[in-house]
């Protein structure tokens, strides 16, 4: 017999009446639900912002590992119970253990740390990662290296602060997310493949803090100070400052990479100085630069005065206009348009280039598109 969900909770669902489009977790929690994996309330509610009891985190388990109920052995879970089948069976299986007192404490909410135990065991990951990622969770942790096995697949990336808040109680959707993340790995929202030329680097995709491109070079174009790119953006752009002096204009090369704790800093500015909500209109936070990728350069007309550079009037001078019109012919798009900001998350921003090659370029233009509806993710 197949665990079955609590007798309280609704069939599962693919529409719950609390869970709009734009919730952060209405991806995962709608994957589960289609898997019939998770379910809501009777009142057609999922629960958002609810605290997700052991026994419901349990019994999602049980169910997405299809086990066979089994009768429970600890002392407070007594057969009546709506989750004792799927209880046992975790428990047989090694996922869940109890309490020293012999309890499990089925009603009571699931914290953050043993959630990330439980995932560990029933999935059964390899550490990837040597030194502690959260500063939060010291190595002495109980649950240590299985919130470093989850964090080491992204499926855990923490909080805002950095932080993973071990005892902290789970809620109904971030537990979905972890498993959906656990599931399928095109939930996570660290990017995976950071050395493609068509990544995307967003506000819902960021970069490992340790991430360093390979290639690094400085591009021969007049700039102040040194400015790196990967290799192949850093010769396109070289192509494109040249064709542009041919014609007879000065481009320079504002910014290049970043390194996400150059991004931390630039970004903290910002904040401290403007709010973070305004900052994060023009600014990216650490992670979420494009900069880190290696394959964006901010550009500027020598037509500006130093304050100008990375300012609208770019778009005004005689360089801007040129490379509006000329970036896609050598791989670059103009990476967050004007009328785009829904889309991009980002303020008009005329001098910031990416790199994504010719292809990809030519047809973003032709069909003035972001990269996030080129790759289909709008």
């Amino acid at each position: 017999m197949i665990a079955l969900g609590p007798d309280n909770l609704t069939e599962a669902a693919t529409e719950f009446t609390d869970l709009s489009e734009s919730h952060w977790a209405e991806d995962e929690i709608t994957y589960l639900a289609e898997r019939n994996v998770i379910e809501g309330y009777p009142n057609g509610d999922f629960g958002l912002g609810d605290h997700i009891t052991r026994a419901e985190a349990t019994s999602f388990l049980a169910r997405e590992l299809e086990l066979t109920s089994s009768p429970p052995t600890f002392t407070d879970v007594d057969s009546g119970h709506w989750a004792a089948g799927s209880i046992g069976a975790a428990a047989d299986a090694g996922i869940i253990t109890g309490y020293p007192d012999g309890s499990f404490q089925p009603d009571e909410p699931i914290e953050r740390d043993e959630v990330a135990a439980i995932l560990d065991r029933a999935y059964t990951f390899d550490s990837a990662l040597d030194a502690p990622r959260f500063s939060d969770v010291g190595r002495d942790a109980w649950a240590f290296d299985s919130i470093q096995d989850l964090a080491a697949r992204y499926i855990t990336v923490g909080y805002p602060d950095r932080l993973f808040h071990p005892d902290e109680f789970t809620t109904r959707e971030e537990f979905s997310v972890f498993l959906a993340r656990t599931l399928n790995e095109s939930f996570t929202p660290v990017v995976t493949n950071p050395e493609e030329l068509t990544v995307l680097v967003n506000k819902e995709r960021s970069l490992p803090a340790d991430y360093v491109p390979a290639n690094l070079m400085t591009p021969e174009v007049y700039m102040f100070g040194t400015e790196k790119m990967k290799q192949a953006a850093g010769t396109a752009l070289e192509d494109l400052f040249a064709a542009a002096t041919q014609d007879g204009l000065q481009l320079i090369a504002v910014s290049g990479y970043r390194s996400y704790d150059e991004q931390e800093r630039i970004f903290q500015n910002y904040a401290e100085q403007y709010g973070i909500e305004q900052a994060n209109q023009f600014s990216a936070r650490p992670g979420e630069s494009e900069h880190q990728t290696g394959l964006a350069m901010d550009v500027s007309s020598s037509a500006l005065s130093s304050g100008e550079y990375l300012s609208t009037e770019f778009a005004q001078t005689a360089e801007g206009q040129w490379v509006q019109a000329h970036a896609s012919d050598y791989g670059f798009i103009i990476r967050y348009p004007e009328g785009k900001e829904s889309i991009t998350g980002y303020q008009y921003e005329p001098w910031h280039l990416r790199y994504v090659g010719q292809e990809a370029a030519q047809s973003i233009n032709q069909h003035s598109m972001t990269l996030e509806t080129y790759l289909g993710t709008e």
